[in-house]
């Protein structure tokens, strides 16, 4: 998903929400479950993410997010840059 405070969250979750998509494959995402929580409220998309520790647990369907981050960013703002989020997305690679 890239860095959790750009553009990367809503690319991912828009793309993903078309249903097409699901026909075709079972998309995994691998990053913030709290930042995609967070963006598909604030896009208004109507998309059930499902927190996985495993690539095979969640339910068809659903958007399977594997929650990669390391540290938790308590100051999370949309759009600036930030250490805890760098390291968030290192640690998903």
């Amino acid at each position: 998903m890239g860095d959790a405070a750009g553009i990367g969250p809503e690319i991912v979750l828009k793309t993903l929400s078309a249903a097409h998509i699901h026909e075709r494959c079972e998309p995994l995402v691998l990053g913030s479950y709290e930042v995609l929580s967070l963006a598909c409220q604030a896009l208004g998309l109507d998309l059930e993410l499902a927190p996985v520790d495993a690539a095979s647990t969640a339910a068809a369907g659903s958007l399977r997010v594997l929650d990669c981050t390391v540290e938790r960013n308590p100051e999370f703002r949309w759009g600036v840059a930030d250490a805890i989020n760098g390291r968030n997305c290192i640690a998903a690679i």
